[in-house]
């Protein structure tokens, strides 16, 4: 597409180069404006083009490498996660079984306190017991 714009560009050039020569004097100065104005655009088209392609080339260049790091950041991650998720999996196991402990320590506290208060009444009434056992037989 490009080179076709181009190839007209410049057919239109020459065509007005050939129609300046047979024109008179001050034709030929409208005509010569308007080729040297062609010309300079043809000039800077010319350079845009290079500028584009070096343009392109730099972000092609970008394109390829930031695709690779991304893909290897992407593999790398997926490994760390599925690492991740196998940790998770065990603590969850690891918290199931502790919170079954948990509830057992929680269960026997309980019996043991139980038992300490029962075993403080019965030390209480035995206490008792002894004292008036002790009265009597120092009374007697």
């Amino acid at each position: 597409m490009k080179t076709a714009w181009l190839t007209t560009l410049v057919f239109a050039t020459c065509l007005f180069r050939g129609k300046a020569e047979v024109a008179d004097r001050k034709g030929d100065r409208v005509i010569t404006k308007v080729v040297k104005m062609l010309e300079a655009m043809l000039e800077k088209s010319k350079a845009d083009g290079d500028a584009d392609r070096k343009t392109f080339a730099k972000f092609l260049c970008y394109c390829n490498t930031n695709k690779e790091e991304k893909t290897s950041e992407i593999k790398s991650l997926s490994t760390d996660i599925d690492a991740l998720e196998t940790k998770i999996e065990e603590l969850k196991g690891s918290t199931g079984v502790l919170s079954k402990d948990v509830a057992k320590l929680k269960a026997d506290m309980a019996d043991n306190k139980l038992a300490r208060e029962q075993a403080t009444k019965q030390r209480m009434k035995e206490a008792s017991a002894f004292g008036d056992l002790d009265k009597d037989s120092t009374a007697a």
